[in-house]
């Protein structure tokens, strides 16, 4: 096994620490990529599980498919399940500022980002170094 499927298959792992990680804190519950915890749906509404679930599901179909690739060594396998996890990413992350911006105007709810978000971007920046390095071009 080469250097850079073991760093892939860390960034694989990073990304499944940031299914179950804190990405947000609403009212002291917990929003993870992962239902989890019972945040279904957390302060009254303001943020709700559904709202990303189909983002969820494509993280869950998405990093196994990475790991298969990577153990492959398909670059382009590799680099398309990660582009497709990253923009996954960034619409749940568009759902959290939605839920952000919601909560402005109440003063009765607090919201914060937390620190779940660390590894996804090290783990979606492994998995893409660990493609550039691949030599197999086939899917």
């Amino acid at each position: 096994m080469k250097d850079y499927q073991l760093l892939g298959f860390l960034g694989v792992f990073f990304l499944a620490v940031f299914l179950f990680s804190p990405l947000a804190v609403v009212n002291n519950n917990i929003a993870t990529i992962a239902p989890v915890f019972n945040n279904f749906t957390i302060a009254d509404g303001f943020w709700k599980w559904l709202d990303i679930s189909a983002f969820a599901v494509t993280l869950y179909i998405v990093v196994p498919l990475a790991a298969y690739f990577i153990f492959r060594g398909k670059k382009w396998g590799v680099i398309i399940t990660a582009s497709v996890s990253l923009i996954s990413t960034l619409f749940i992350l568009a759902a959290l500022w939605i839920t952000d911006v919601n909560t402005i105007g109440d003063k009765t709810l607090s919201f914060h980002f937390s620190w779940g978000w660390l590894p996804f971007l090290i783990g979606i920046l492994a998995i893409y170094y660990s493609g550039s390095r691949m030599n197999k071009i086939s899917i």
